[in-house]
């Protein structure tokens, strides 16, 4: 610990870097597993706009799909943060994660056998806003038992940061797909955020209680 020209005592800045929480390797296995997610999300949502696009020329119907992902965080985020302090949030966390690849197994089906419209595709993203408002409050918690109380700070910073870095990537990635497969498989190629991300949660069995 160093100290100001005025003698006062400075924190230790190996102990208030933003880097902090990742030395704990279940906290750095869940980021990861977050960020690999949040990124495919965002490469999803681009490649869902430009399938609207070309299925439709309805404004309206374009123009929902950001309406129908913040939907579910409206009318579920309460009910959401209940069931997270009543049921054990790793569970919850599983859940949503199997939710969340059942509808990615049937989008994906749809999108193989050519039957994806506009309406299947709003749906779709309905779905997925439903999965990721129940696992919001039960991801925080988990977080926060992840870490010591010295790293806190650290990780709450970290948490935001992953979701600016994904919001920043995974929109590249999904024109890159847009640019380079055929509109099916653009739409499957988002499928394997779910298996790729799995093996996060499962670095929960080890979180300390």
């Amino acid at each position: 610990m160093g100290h100001s020209p005025d003698g006062l005592a400075l924190p230790d800045k190996r102990k208030t870097s933003i880097w902090l929480a990742l030395r704990n390797p279940v906290f750095r296995g869940y980021w990861l597993a977050a960020l690999v997610s949040g990124t495919c999300l965002a490469a999803h949502n681009t490649a869902a706009f430009s399938v609207l696009g070309q299925e439709s020329d309805s404004t309206i119907l374009i123009s929902l799909m950001s309406t129908l992902s913040s939907l579910p965080f409206a009318l579920f985020t309460l009910p959401a943060g209940a069931l997270a302090d009543m049921a054990e949030r790793k569970k919850i966390l599983y859940g949503t994660s199997l939710w969340q690849a059942s509808v990615a197994l049937c989008l994906t089906i749809l999108a193989l056998t050519d039957s994806l419209n506009p309406h299947v595709i709003l749906v779709s993203v309905f779905l997925f806003g439903i999965g990721f408002a129940f696992a919001s409050p039960a991801s925080a918690s988990v977080e926060v038992e992840m870490v010591p109380p010295e790293h806190l700070a650290s990780a709450n910073t970290l948490g935001g940061l992953q979701m600016n870095i994904a919001g920043i990537i995974g929109p590249l990635i999904g024109g890159f797909l847009v640019s380079l497969f055929r509109t099916r498989q653009r739409i499957c190629c988002q499928r394997w955020r779910f298996p790729v991300a799995a093996p996060g949660n499962l670095t929960l069995e080890e979180a300390p209680t």
